[in-house]
């Protein structure tokens, strides 16, 4: 029974943006690819949710007004040091994106995101070899 219920897990997905509309953007993008998709524009919530259970994939926001999305990794790393996280952002600055890549985040996406790159991203992250 175990093993069933791994077998047919879907890939899980961890939106966080505080821009509402991008959030649930990449929300129905994903879903309707299959994946399981929690998003928010709340950086405590998605604390919260990590710490509840772990995802697949975070995408995170850079620039948010509680809590940076390099913050926010941090944190979500402190929940469960497996976090796998790709930052978005409209402001890819060189320093910026060597700074996340040094503290371990896997990709630096330039908005707005290219939805075929996103999901070529999405399915290597996360060794999903289909969607």
């Amino acid at each position: 029974m175990i093993l069933e219920q791994v077998a047919t897990r879907k890939t899980s997905v961890l939106v966080v943006d505080d821009d509402a509309d991008t959030c649930e953007n990449l929300k129905d993008i994903l879903e309707e690819l299959d994946y399981e998709v929690r998003a928010t524009i709340y950086p405590e919530e998605a604390i919260a949710w990590t710490n509840e259970r772990g995802f697949d994939l975070t995408i995170l926001d850079l620039k948010m007004p509680r809590m940076s999305g390099l913050e926010l990794y941090g944190e979500l790393m402190r929940v469960r040091d497996d976090t796998k996280a790709v930052i978005s952002t409209a402001f890819a600055e060189t320093e910026t994106v060597r700074s996340a890549l040094r503290q371990g985040v896997a990709e630096v996406w330039r908005k707005p995101v290219d939805v075929e790159e996103l999901l070529r991203a999405v399915r290597n992250l996360t060794d999903r070899k289909s969607a």
